[in-house]
């Protein structure tokens, strides 16, 4: 008994070094890669808050590179929880701050209330379900986590406008942890029903967002991989404290006073994510004729990809109302139209201009013609565009386009390598267009002389 007190003294003193190390691994592994890349690392306080939104922003960091960073992020969270639940599990208590140590803000404090919590009793074993489900409890539960899934869209979205960690994270976490708990607080189920009724749980409050118009369905989809992994580790939670029989907490209630506050806390580092982009082609034409296709006003006929016919925004066409700095272009796309002002006219050499508005990121597949989701708008704006030209030997082009958007959504390194490749996408597929129109053979009629 006493090696085995002391064997668990030692391994609750070590869970803080753990748990701190597994989090400024992200930190040590962004300062690595910046000085890799000779780029100073910004100073100011949302690197030790948000290191991997400080990955993200890194000029011209690849789509792969980012969902990399995302990748070693999950595995740091998931190192963190597992210590975090470890720990609350010899505590009896603490696991609302289990759920919030993968919260960036708040992590590192929480960890601290975490490590000098006294020991508790020891906890129910739980290695199987002890009889059948209590259906009332199992109806509290889903319907409160499906509660909490729209509580959570129309006060992050709707009232403080903000899409991020509060909303992707801490939301299905509470909602996973809600579920769970409710269900299993009389009677325990098996760990697999548990999941089951916490990814059920999660779909049927995805389709009240729909059915709600509160959200469209593309939306939902892009969301759903790590909502259903955070509901998911939020169920994992909720069933280990049902287990703890002496735990008297009230997670629906405890979660509709949290979630607007972490929300609230969240807005005082909002994200502002400039991302830049670059896509080159060779053209088997000279300069003029692809100055000519890159300032022609034909319709790209290309079929786009299926995200973008099933509502993303892509480009379709694009008029000048003059050939000079400052001549007012407009950009038709699938979703509506962009207001842009030229800043760069070099015939032959270098189209650019500066988007003054934009059209909405993505129509949203919904049964309902209005729906109330903000991020459709604002939340992902393009400032500036430019068509490089330069010859190369044998009376071929380099085209090249360069753009730099913003984003606007977090957690920065699950985002930012969709609106990436949906960049580059669009980018493509002009680039193809341009140079389809710039190689295709002059049409007879414009050498026929004029009809007098």
């Amino acid at each position: 008994m006493t090696n085995a007190g002391s064997l668990k003294r030692i391994a609750i003193a070590a869970y803080l070094p753990l748990a701190l190390l597994a989090i400024l691994s992200q930190h040590a592994a962004v300062a690595i890669v910046y000085s890799r890349l000779g780029v100073a690392l910004p100073a100011g306080i949302e690197f030790w808050l948000l290191p991997l939104r400080t990955l993200a922003k890194l000029p011209g960091l690849s789509a792969a590179a980012a969902a990399s960073g995302l990748g070693f992020s999950l595995l740091s969270a998931g190192l963190v929880a597992t210590l975090s639940l470890w720990r609350v599990r010899h505590a009896g208590r603490g696991h609302l701050g289990a759920l919030l140590t993968l919260i960036p803000v708040v992590q590192i404090g929480v960890i601290l209330i975490l490590s000098v919590l006294p020991a508790g009793k020891p906890r129910v074993d739980a290695s199987a379900p002890t009889g059948a489900a209590h259906v009332p409890d199992v109806l509290v539960g889903v319907v409160g986590g499906m509660g909490l899934c729209v509580f959570a869209v129309v006060v992050s979205a709707l009232i403080f406008g903000a899409y991020g960690w509060g909303l992707f994270v801490l939301a299905p976490l509470l909602m996973g942890w809600v579920t769970a708990y409710s269900a299993n607080r009389k009677v325990l189920l098996s760990s697999g029903g548990t999941d089951q009724l916490v990814i059920l749980t999660a779909c049927v409050g995805g389709l009240l967002l729909l059915l709600f118009a509160l959200e469209g369905f593309i939306c939902l989809l892009m969301a759903s991989p790590l909502a259903i992994i955070c509901a998911w580790i939020g169920g994992v939670i909720g069933r280990e404290m049902a287990i703890q029989r002496g735990d008297k907490a009230k997670p629906m209630m405890m979660s509709v006073a949290v979630l607007p506050l972490m929300i609230a806390l969240e807005g005082t580092v909002p994200v502002n994510l400039d991302m830049a982009s670059q896509e080159s082609i060779v053209v088997d034409a000279a300069p003029d004729e692809v100055w000519r296709a890159v300032t022609s006003e034909d319709a790209i006929e290309a079929r786009p990809a299926l995200p973008f016919r099933l509502g993303l925004a892509y480009p379709l066409s694009a008029e000048l109302s003059g050939s000079h700095v400052g001549a007012l272009r407009t950009g038709h796309f699938s979703t509506g139209v962009a207001r842009e002002r030229v800043t760069i006219w070099n015939p032959g050499r270098q189209l650019a201009f500066e988007v003054l508005s934009t059209p909405p990121v993505m129509h949203e597949l919904s049964p309902w013609k209005v729906v109330h989701a903000p991020h459709a708008v604002g939340y992902f704006q393009t400032a500036w565009t430019s068509f490089d030209l330069a010859p190369l030997s044998g009376g071929r082009t380099r085209l090249t386009v360069r753009s730099t958007s913003t984003l606007a959504l977090d957690p920065a390194p699950y985002w930012a390598p969709m609106a990436r490749w949906a960049i580059d996408s669009n980018n493509r597929r002009v680039l193809a267009h341009l140079k389809a129109t710039a190689e295709a053979p002059p049409s007879a009629l414009r050498f026929l002389p004029a009809l007098q």
